[in-house]
């Protein structure tokens, strides 16, 4: 992600995802964070059983992804490739994830030993999932699915993209990454937030070098699956669960971007390199 060389302006008559601006970001930001907040409150208040609050928490981390495609269309018409929604090269996403896995895996071991985390993770799944099998249910497609799906789209799918018109990539990723850090505060230990920040980039890494959000989805659902084995309550087999999660969350992008539509011109042809409009006038 190299930096841009002369600071542009987005193209407000740009056709797709090249006319999107920052301020409608904004208003995304704010819908998300607040119904974030409403679906944690939900979580968090104490009351059993645990089915509607968890069944509530995921229609609210999904709604912003309307939000966003309302937004998007604010600026004229937009299609599935807009949000990266088309086929990615394999061979390089496959490249990136595992570098990418790796690091994390690197900076995981490394916060472990200097702070530890490893009993500092909120009871809040733990109770959710504790009540049966339609609440552990639940708790997955909460975590694994509706989460990736409703984060992806918004920072890398809108607000990265949207950051990239403005300033290019490298600064897009690191504000970007900063936003999807800060909406964690409170629901993940604060050791783990540089750990989100370490994540976060490298999704805006896999989206810019990919063209296509589908890698950055399958890897946060991946991710997010594993962390389900921390909860005590969770006793099914951690590999099912995980490729479940990934399939689920895949299936349902690729079904928005079927609602979404593509171009006459773009038939989900494996992409080499992001779109014109995708790399921001990055080099």
């Amino acid at each position: 992600m190299e930096p841009t060389a002369v600071p542009h302006r987005p193209d407000r008559s740009a056709p797709g995802a090249a006319g999107w601006t920052p301020a409608s970001t904004v208003v995304a930001a704010v819908v998300a964070l607040a119904l974030t907040l409403a679906g944690r409150t939900a979580l968090g208040d104490g009351r059993e059983p645990r089915l509607a609050p968890t069944m509530l928490s995921i229609v609210l981390t999904l709604v912003p992804i309307g939000v966003i495609v309302v937004l998007a269309r604010g600026h004229g018409t937009v299609s599935a490739p807009d949000f990266g929604l088309r086929r990615p090269p394999l061979l390089r996403a496959t490249v990136l994830m595992a570098a990418i896995g790796l690091t994390l895996f690197a900076v995981t071991a490394l916060l472990v030993a200097l702070v530890g985390f490893g009993d500092e993770a909120p009871d809040t799944l733990d109770r959710a999932a504790a009540h049966g099998t339609p609440n552990a249910l639940l708790v997955i497609v909460l975590v694994a699915v509706a989460s990736p799906l409703g984060e992806e789209f918004l920072f890398r799918g809108f607000l990265y993209r949207a950051l990239v018109n403005w300033r290019g990539p490298l600064l897009a990723a690191f504000i970007s990454t900063g936003v999807f850090a800060a909406f964690h505060i409170g629901w993940v230990p604060p050791a783990v937030l540089g750990l989100s920040v370490v994540f976060g980039l490298g999704m805006c890494l896999l989206y810019h070098r990919t063209g296509s959000l589908y890698p950055a989805l399958g890897f946060h659902a991946l991710l997010n699956a594993s962390s389900i084995g921390t909860v005590p309550a969770w006793d099914w087999p951690l590999p099912l669960t995980m490729a479940a999660a990934v399939v689920a969350t895949l299936a349902i992008a690729r079904l928005i971007a079927q609602l979404l539509g593509f171009p006459e011109n773009d038939h989900e042809v494996d992409v080499a390199e992001p779109t014109p409009s995708a790399r921001g006038r990055s080099s």
